[in-house]
């Protein structure tokens, strides 16, 4: 058996062979990345490969046949979450890219009108599918349309442990549930109340919780909420107190369960007064 063969079989079957090498590749890696000129010499070395088309086209099509395999799919999927959850500098850098993406594409389609008018009809059909379909989508956008457009229904609706805050230009804080930051800032922001709302409506108050709730507004810095880890908390986005002459929202539909993605199996809905 030739040397590079049993150093593959090896590599396959140690474990701890198979993190030592990984760790020293990552080390000279490491050293090398410091150094400008071995940076830009493999930067160069990369555009040529991919410039060659034969090899850009063999490079496609190993990654079309191992992303039909569902195992590997899934798994680098599972890595990509939790490297985009726990590491600041990758989820960065791939917000941008994704945004950087998008702009391209976006240019792209509008050098074309009939392109990019067949993209936004396609777009439109899906979303307008989706709205009717799903009933907590639809509760979603309209609780998120009101919250933005209606300053009487920010004032006057209560939820149990949040208060909303609007910004007339895009502002970014730091979700307390997710620990991201958004891209550009969002207009829309839900402060997180360590004791229930101070509004005047909200039923869970009392004397000496409105007394400490303000204290505490006032001499702690505020915790916000993005958009979709509050609506994501199905307790927290259900209103407890709705004005009876405000439209109602329409129906939440039921909750769902876990292995139900179509929450069909819980007959009980939630979704908060409506009168």
């Amino acid at each position: 058996m030739r040397r590079a063969e049993k150093q593959r079989l090896r590599y396959q079957s140690d474990p701890e062979l198979r993190e030592k090498m990984k760790q020293a590749s990552k080390t000279r890696y490491a050293v090398k990345s410091t150094d400008p000129e071995y940076m830009e010499d493999k930067r160069r070395y990369q555009k040529q490969r991919y410039t060659n088309p034969v090899y850009a086209e063999a490079l496609r099509q190993y990654s079309r046949e191992r992303y039909t395999n569902s195992e590997f799919r899934e798994q680098t999927l599972r890595r990509m979450k939790e490297r985009f959850a726990n590491d600041l500098a990758f989820r960065e850098r791939e917000t941008h890219r994704s945004h950087e993406s998008w702009q391209a594409k976006k240019s792209r389609l509008e050098q074309d009108p009939e392109a990019y008018k067949l993209f936004r009809s396609e777009h439109n059909e899906r979303v307008t599918a989706l709205y009717h379909q799903n009933a907590e989508y639809r509760w979603s956008q309209v609780l998120r349309r009101r919250c933005i457009r209606s300053a009487r229904f920010r004032d006057e609706v209560v939820w149990k442990r949040h208060e909303i805050a609007s910004y007339p230009t895009k502002t970014n804080h730091r979700c307390a549930t997710c620990n991201h930051t958004k891209f550009k800032g969002l207009k829309l922001w839900y402060v997180v109340l360590n004791t229930p709302s101070i509004k005047a409506g909200n039923p869970v108050c009392t004397a000496q919780a409105l007394t400490i709730s303000r204290w505490r507004r006032k001499n702690e810095p505020d915790k916000y909420d993005c958009w979709q880890c509050f609506q994501a908390d199905r307790e927290a986005s259900t209103p407890v107190y709705y004005p009876s002459d405000l439209a109602p929202l329409p129906d939440r539909g039921p909750a769902k369960q876990p292995g139900d993605p179509d929450g069909k199996e819980n007959e009980k809905s939630s979704t908060g007064p409506s009168t």
